[in-house]
């Protein structure tokens, strides 16, 4: 939730870091437990204290933004941040944190983990097991075939080993 003062509570400061995972300038990998939360609106100009309006900047790009040098969009739905630089230069970083939006394996409980896992392993292990069904009537078709063959090439008096010396 928003809150009423200038600073974050230990819980919202987590859960920027989390969602962020680093400094979220394009090539930075300051650790977000080591970097400084940025209003992206400024809290002197109405800028609300909450995740949706924070962002984590080591002290080198937070100065950098206090100065103008670096202005940034943050998305308060996705996370994602466009970076405008002074020279007109532009780029867009993700947040890559565990909290990230578009980390959702976090989600998951480790109850529908276990029976997701169990699902998986009982489809793979009957796909198998009708795999090698399939084999082994194959081959117990094949053999049938071929004992089929040699009695029939018996009754009619032929010879089953039909092995001629090739003529040269």
């Amino acid at each position: 939730e928003e809150t009423d003062s200038y600073r974050p509570g230990v819980g919202m400061r987590k859960e920027v870091e989390g969602r962020d995972g680093t400094c979220r300038i394009d090539g930075c990998t300051e650790p977000a437990h080591h970097t400084q939360l940025d209003h992206r609106h400024n809290y002197a100009d109405g800028g609300a204290t909450h995740p949706s309006n924070l962002a984590c900047l080591c002290q080198k790009h937070h100065n950098m933004k206090t100065d103008g040098t670096l202005y940034y969009l943050l998305d308060p739905n996705s996370g994602d941040i466009i970076w405008l630089f002074q020279d007109g230069t532009w780029c867009m970083t993700e947040p890559e944190g565990p909290l990230a939006p578009k980390q959702k394996r976090w989600a998951q409980t480790v109850g529908q983990h276990i029976t997701t896992t169990r699902t998986r392993i009982r489809e793979e292990a009957q796909r198998l097991k009708q795999a090698l069904d399939d084999y082994h009537q194959q081959q117990e078709e094949t053999q049938a075939a071929g004992t089929e063959a040699t009695e029939a090439a018996a009754q009619s008096g032929e010879n089953a080993d039909t092995t001629d010396d090739i003529p040269f």
